[in-house]
């Protein structure tokens, strides 16, 4: 058990030096001392390793030894690792055994870092500095040059890997000339995210966090967002609580000359994720070297001539608010209706729609803001009073000697009689042997509605129920009933007018 701990420990204590720390030449010459590499390959034998500017420039039969930033493919590693084959001859080191395998991943690490020299050694090649998950269309990749020149971008390129795929299945070429220190940003052709102007943009580049993003320096893959080859899952590697998906990740700056490292994507990415970057939240860009702050002056915002406040409008009537905004006419303008965004833009178009039986308020609000991190936002508030129609969906009944009309949305009801005006109400109850025309109107600020209803009075009604209410209930079961004495009627007009508080008008017989 003893054994097992350390061995475990010695593990954990292990691991952080392949992604905390960066090896440099001093470190591989120290492996190479341990197994007298030095010894036959120092002076002699075509390759000399003693010295770094020896070792880059290789020898013997398989050229040069080392290719930065591929590993596996460089002939120093393919003697030394029996699992790779040989690019020529037997394998190292001479005279049997073999590399031990926490030599060998330094061996490894140091070539994917770009096999630098020293502490102060300029980049090898470009590299990945910020990855921009941000919502909808809104994502970047930043680009750094560190390598102390200028560099001609043409050959190089971003290679897209989808939902765990091995293969490139998209390919964003790079182009101009990137200076010394200099940042280069690739953004989607979508992106709007305030403070970041792209040097280029491509649709293609549409990652979701669960896709590894390559720097492709035409001959290899220098630097990878991600895991080729392998599917984190809809919400991407995570570090802690924090996912590539819906975040911002700013390479960390590791405080050597080269001052970010680089991961070649070939291996478990979640662990290096969590040193090689910051996570920020989703859309945050101010920690990025393309961001450049807005210096536009604080928006001011005023409604367009001839809008009224409160406003009244009628129910299936149209809505044209606009707003006229000051010395930044590039602050973006959003609308909302008691904090719900309906709208965005220096106008809003709407169709109006009330359908309930009373005037309904609306408080809109136009909000303008711009990148500008000294700005605080402006902002315009209207009151929207919205008139219901007049009820369309009314009815007349004609109960015998009596016409009502049938309606839950009255806002002044009005009735004539054979064309003379008569007082206002929901019912008219004509006189004995009466024969008339009523014309019922609804009226208010959104317009009329009229509804006409003939009545004759000349005998014992046909229908007893107007609406639900029973008008004459002789055994009070409140279906109407042919009146049989006057007690029964007299008793049930007294039940109807004290249930019904005279809401229609009492027939003479």
């Amino acid at each position: 058990m003893k054994k097992t701990l350390l061995a475990l420990c010695i593990w954990i204590a292990f691991q952080p030096l392949l992604w905390a720390q960066q090896p440099y030449f001093a470190d591989v010459l120290n492996i190479f001392g341990t197994y007298n590499c030095t010894g036959c390959h120092g002076a002699s034998s075509g390759l000399s390793v003693g010295t770094y500017n020896s070792l880059l420039a290789g020898g013997n039969n398989c050229g040069p030894a080392i290719l930065p930033f591929n590993a596996n493919g460089s002939p120093l590693v393919t003697k030394i690792d029996p699992s790779i084959p040989n690019c020529s001859g037997g394998n190292m080191p001479q005279g049997g055994g073999t590399v031990s395998a926490a030599h060998l991943a330094t061996i490894k690490q140091w070539i994917e870092g770009g096999a630098l020299q020293n502490a102060s050694s300029d980049c090898a090649d470009l590299t990945i500095s910020a990855y921009v998950e941000g919502s909808n269309d809104n994502k970047y990749l930043e680009i750094y040059n560190g390598t102390g020149a200028e560099r001609n971008l043409s050959g190089y390129s971003i290679r897209m890997y989808n939902n765990g795929s091995s293969s490139p299945v998209a390919t964003i070429p790079l182009s101009g000339i990137l200076a010394a220190d200099g940042y280069f940003l690739i953004g989607n052709d979508d992106a709007t995210l305030p403070g970041l102007t792209p040097d280029i943009v491509a649709a293609s580049l549409n990652f979701n966090g669960n896709d590894a993003v390559a720097l492709y320096n035409g001959t290899t893959n220098i630097d990878v967002f991600g895991q080729i080859g392998f599917n984190p899952g809809d919400d991407g590697w995570a570090n802690g609580t924090c996912t590539t998906k819906d975040h911002t990740w700013i390479k960390i700056d590791n405080g050597t000359s080269c001052q970010y490292g680089n991961f070649l994507g070939s291996t478990e990415f979640s662990t290096p994720l969590g040193t090689l970057y910051t996570c920020y939240p989703q859309n945050e860009v101010s920690q990025l070297n393309s961001f450049e702050p807005s210096t536009a002056a604080c928006p001011t915002i005023t409604f367009a001539a001839g809008t009224t406040n409160p406003s009244i409008a009628c129910s299936g009537s149209s809505l044209d608010l606009s707003v006229v905004l000051g010395d930044d006419t590039t602050a973006q303008v959003l609308w909302y209706e008691s904090g719900t965004i309906i709208g965005s833009g220096t106008t809003l178009n709407a169709i109006l729609q009330n359908n309930s039986c009373i005037s309904q308020t609306f408080n809109i609000t136009a909000v303008a803001s711009n990148a500008n991190p000294t700005c605080t936002p402006a902002s315009i508030s209207l009151v929207l009073n919205l008139l219901p129609l007049p009820d369309d969906g009314a009815s007349v009944i004609n109960n015998g000697c009596e016409v009502c009309l049938l309606t839950s949305c009255v806002d002044m009801t009005s009735y004539s009689v054979n064309g003379s005006a008569a007082v206002e109400g929901l019912c008219y109850t004509a006189s004995s042997n009466e024969n008339s025309n009523v014309v019922f109107t609804i009226a208010n600020q959104c317009g009329t509605q009229t509804y006409t209803g003939d009545v004759s009075c000349g005998g014992d009604p046909q229908n007893a129920q107007i609406s639900g209410f029973v008008w004459l209930d002789g055994n009070d079961d409140l279906q109407y009933n042919a009146r049989r004495n006057t007690s029964q009627w007299r008793r049930s007009r007294l039940i109807r007018c004290l249930r019904f508080a005279s809401n229609l008008h009492r027939n003479r017989f």
